[in-house]
């Protein structure tokens, strides 16, 4: 089905209605007083559309003041307006078995949906522009079900509490993680902004940890270059069963001095593929069990090593002003280390480091610590 919106753009509606916030009561309920249309989105399939036509829209919160379903959210005003979704949960369910419920962010506007979310259907989120930024700051929950993001723009997932099954995989865009996850008694994830499964990132996305230091227990997928945003660590620690899987040659770019990215102590490194850092800051190596048998290739800034075998199989290669830092104590790795020509550094700290494997190259070695 489809609807010609105020601004002769074209909504998909799978099925059931679509309905365009005005606000004319100026009372932010979303009530059936409150759109284009007489009635309101509630149900299988109902689109909700946000654009310009409400005027007053950024700043406000809009209450749902029940629980809602719908299939689509659309949001496309192109004022730059922040608003929020509150109160209730919203039951997302294309009303097609075959079909996804969809949140479509078309603009530079930044909405945010502090409401719970339930998933009756995979989900969809696409956002085309690189300006736009959709937070949800409620727990995201349902079984057999998960999320792919599209586009540009940026995802923040902000609810420590959310277990929807199916993982999270994100094609575009740059994905924020703004909390850590938790485990069970079995050591399996209980919980956490990526819900409880894998999370797979593509070539050219880039994630993110805001509001401080994050950690994530689920199994991911790296599949390409990737970017680590920020001066916060994010650490991808593990859990029963999980994985560090790289997928295809992949190159980690950690842009900040400060941020870091730590492959944390229970999540089993795998992979082929050769693994390229880049940019100015960390990626941490701290895994007890690994399976990657690809290279190392730290071409900019620090590599850090926490487990005797926390590189893997594989060879270690520091380019000229690279670092390879000792994160713990008494560590003895056996990987073969090759220096380009130029300066590359071991910086031990105050821990005690042996290096047991070759060492070779045109590079000089500077040792601090």
């Amino acid at each position: 089905k489809t609807l010609i919106n105020p601004n002769g753009r074209i909504e998909l509606v799978p099925v059931g209605l679509a309905y365009v916030w005005d606000d004319h009561t100026n009372n932010d309920l979303w009530s059936s007083s409150n759109w284009t249309d007489i009635g309101s989105p509630n149900g299988a399939g109902d689109s909700a559309v946000f654009d310009n036509t409400d005027a007053n829209l950024d700043g406000s919160t809009i209450s749902l003041g029940r629980n809602t379903t719908i299939g689509s959210i659309s949001f496309e005003s192109d004022q730059g307006q922040a608003f929020t979704l509150s109160g209730g949960t919203i039951t997302l369910d294309s009303g097609d078995v075959n079909t996804p419920a969809l949140i479509r962010v078309m603009s530079n506007t930044a909405p945010t949906i502090a409401s719970q979310i339930l998933l009756q259907s995979n989900l969809n989120i696409s956002e085309v522009d690189a300006l736009s930024v959709l937070n949800l700051t409620g727990t995201i929950s349902g079984p057999f079900v998960g999320i792919t993001k599209s586009g540009f723009g940026t995802l923040g997932l902000m609810s420590a509490d959310s277990n929807y099954t199916n993982g999270t995989t994100i094609e575009g865009g740059l994905l924020q993680v703004g909390a850590s996850s938790s485990l069970d008694q079995y050591g399996r994830v209980l919980k956490g902004p990526a819900g409880l499964g894998v999370l797979t990132l593509a070539s050219g996305t880039s994630i993110e940890a805001t509001g401080g230091n994050q950690t994530l227990h689920n199994s991911v997928v790296f599949n390409g270059n990737v970017g680590v945003m920020g001066a916060n660590t994010l650490t991808l620690q593990g859990s029963q069963g999980g994985e560090g899987k790289i997928a295809s040659a992949t190159t980690l770019n950690v842009a900040d001095a400060a941020g870091a990215l730590t492959f944390g102590s229970d999540l089993l490194l795998t992979g082929t593929e050769n693994l390229t850092k880049t940019g100015s800051g960390t990626v941490n190596f701290n895994s007890t069990a690994t399976n990657f048998s690809g290279n190392v290739l730290v071409n900019q800034g620090s590599v850090g090593i926490g487990t005797n075998n926390g590189f893997g199989q594989g060879s270690v290669s520091l380019a000229n002003g690279t670092t390879l830092v000792a994160n713990t104590n008494g560590l003895a790795v056996d990987s073969n280390i090759s220096l380009a020509a130029g300066t590359e550094s071991i910086n031990s700290g105050a821990h005690n480091l042996t290096l047991t494997g070759d060492i070779t190259g045109a590079g000089t070695l500077n040792k601090t610590g």
